[in-house]
């Protein structure tokens, strides 16, 4: 749990002075220019299970009058799935002025999850949203064009290796949604995530709407045919080489003054009258954006070292930037990390080269035990298991005496691929309200219930028999998982 500390250094003291006071310029040069909202405690609700968050999306997508936006790597094609598409398209239907935008990630929203069965993909769940005046962007990243379009172009899962749209966000209105979860059955069911409602935020609900709205604008857009084209305000195409510079130049401009545009509406009076404030940071390395990665290193770097510090990551692969920051802390209060145990690896029982990939992480695992021990720091890793689920959660908790409680929440996994590869997004929320603490303290201790401490003997007898070509993989493309 984390408690309440009675003794508070010298480095924690200067970190909690630049947060407990929110005008303070210190944040702002930790966000990169990011805005900020001012919250109050009743309008932030943390969801607790996956079927609470599916039941939410359902009961805000029935009652949308104004926007429904919603972003994911993916849409299922599963029962549930179709019931929530099908529930937008009622609501349209009804409210004729409801806008709808939806962005999702090219590569695995076209592929099949049944092959030969063309109705098994995203693309074919959302193409009857588009007979109703839905716009559906597909992002596909610029770092697919030349040498890297045949090599891997249309070979399955693996054009999704290069990059991805990995950002969740789902708009209803004026409410906002963040999440690390994808919109798909096993998220609405047995697969444990993070989420947390944003209720009656329209600024909030602004940003994140135009940040997608962005994005969409330089995604290719489909079409009522079935067909592809890109936007007609967008003039470079992903795939051509020769446009692939102007393409990450264009595209990082556009989201600077999104940014910034939103950033000079901040009062700063009106926000030093609110006991929270949420700040969205945004990740896209190959655009040159790395909002997040500053943030976070940043953080790690100044919070004192007996704050405490709970670090979840579903796919766990950290950064050598945040092991260094870690491993060179003397943490007087332990570190925290949790990450999913192979059983609860979404890729477990997978078929064929998927099936390893949850020794992959195991091998990772076992790298940054080693490390632990040789630093001897005071950090823990933990797994979490529980029958016939999986887990997804991600974010970062921290724990300040006497007013300040932190946390971030979306879609970052803190590793490799979140910070260099994939196209992200979080919330930093940052508290002094004593009953916003508690449930993000209670939603903390909700996951780690489920996990246990990570030792020698666990990675022992999940190394048994591990083919050899598994270590030459994490070592020579340890940044693609």
């Amino acid at each position: 749990m984390l408690t309440k500390m009675k003794n508070i250094s010298d480095k924690t003291m200067c970190l909690y002075r630049h947060l407990n006071q929110w005008s303070d310029l210190k944040v702002f040069e930790w966000t990169n220019g990011s805005p900020m909202f001012g919250l109050n405690s009743h309008q932030i609700q943390v969801i607790k299970s996956p079927n609470d968050f599916f039941n939410e999306l359902k009961r805000l997508s029935m009652k949308s009058k104004k926007r429904i936006t919603l972003s994911s790597l993916y849409i299922g094609t599963g029962d549930m799935e179709r019931d929530l598409i099908s529930g937008i398209e009622c609501t349209k239907q009804k409210e004729l002025s409801l806008k709808v935008n939806i962005l999702v990630d090219y590569n695995r929203a076209t592929r099949l999850t049944r092959p030969d069965d063309h109705n098994s993909s995203t693309k074919a769940i959302l193409q009857p949203l588009t007979k109703f005046g839905a716009q559906i962007g597909f992002y596909l990243t610029p770092n697919m064009s030349g040498w890297r379009k045949w090599f891997v172009w249309r070979r399955e899962k693996w054009s999704e290796l290069q990059s991805l749209h990995h950002i969740k966000c789902y708009i209803f209105d004026d409410n906002v949604i963040i999440s690390g979860a994808n919109l798909s059955d096993i998220y609405f069911t047995n697969r444990q995530d993070r989420y947390v409602l944003f209720k009656d935020c329209p600024q909030m609900a602004d940003y994140f709407d135009e940040l997608i709205q962005t994005i969409s604008s330089f995604s290719y857009q489909l079409q009522s045919d079935g067909n592809f084209e890109l936007h007609k305000s967008w003039p470079y195409n992903p795939l051509n080489y020769f446009q692939r510079n102007q393409f990450k130049s264009e595209a990082k401009n556009r989201i600077e003054k999104l940014k910034n545009r939103f950033r000079n509406k901040i009062n700063l009076n009106d926000l030093n009258e609110c006991k929270t404030i949420a700040i969205p940071l945004i990740q896209m390395k190959t655009l040159d954006i790395s909002d997040d990665q500053y943030f976070t290193s940043k953080l790690l770097s100044i919070c004192g070292s007996d704050s405490e510090v709970g670090l979840a990551s579903g796919y766990f692969n950290l950064t050598q930037e945040y092991k260094q920051i870690i491993l060179n802390r003397n943490w007087f209060k332990p570190l925290k990390l949790l990450m999913a145990s192979e059983s609860a690896n979404g890729f477990f029982e997978g078929k064929g080269v998927t099936a390893y990939i949850p020794k992959v992480y195991t091998l990772l695992t076992k790298t940054f035990l080693n490390e632990i021990k040789e630093n001897k720091c005071n950090v823990y890793l933990n797994e979490y298991s529980r029958p016939k689920w999986s887990f997804h959660a991600k974010g970062l908790w921290l724990a300040l005496d006497p007013m300040i409680f932190l946390s971030m929440i979306g879609s970052p996994n803190f590793g490799y691929r979140s910070v260099y590869r994939d196209s992200e997004a979080q919330v930093v929320v940052i508290t002094k309200d004593e009953l916003l603490k508690q449930k993000l303290e209670d939603e903390y201790n909700s996951l780690w219930k489920y996990s246990s401490v990570v030792n020698d003997m666990t990675i022992k007898n999940n190394l048994v028999n591990v083919p050899i070509w598994v270590n030459i993989v994490v070592k020579l493309f340890k940044s693609y998982f």
